[in-house]
């Protein structure tokens, strides 16, 4: 059986559907309807986690934690616009990883000096 997970993207780290709004300049509420719209439509729910956090009145709102899959398969149904601003920011997030690991990878090689 062949395993549908994140295999064909790197294991980057995702980004909270606020964070989506964010950077596309959609409304939060807006990004939650596509989400449980694609929800509805079968695609897989491992890509969306929905959580909560805490907004400006101190009250508990819902949210999304979307895997890079999950911003995708998000992006894909947006104009083209919006979808080179979700790309171009998990972009940003892969390249941060990696000077994040090579700058660990440095400070090993120096402390064994």
């Amino acid at each position: 059986m062949l395993d549908t997970t994140n295999e064909l993207i790197p294991n980057l780290k995702g980004m909270t559907s606020l964070e989506i709004a964010e950077v596309t300049g959609k409304r939060h509420d807006a990004i939650l309807r596509d989400i449980r719209n694609l929800l509805k439509q079968g695609v897989a729910a491992h890509n969306f986690v929905e959580t909560y956090y805490t907004d400006k009145s101190n009250r508990k709102s819902p949210c999304f934690n979307l895997t890079p899959k999950g911003c995708l398969i998000l992006a894909s149904g947006y104009d083209a616009v919006l979808r080179e601003k979700i790309i171009n920011r998990l972009e940003y997030l892969e390249n941060e990883k990696r000077l994040s690991k090579l700058h660990k990878l440095t400070l090993k090689h120096w402390k064994r000096l």
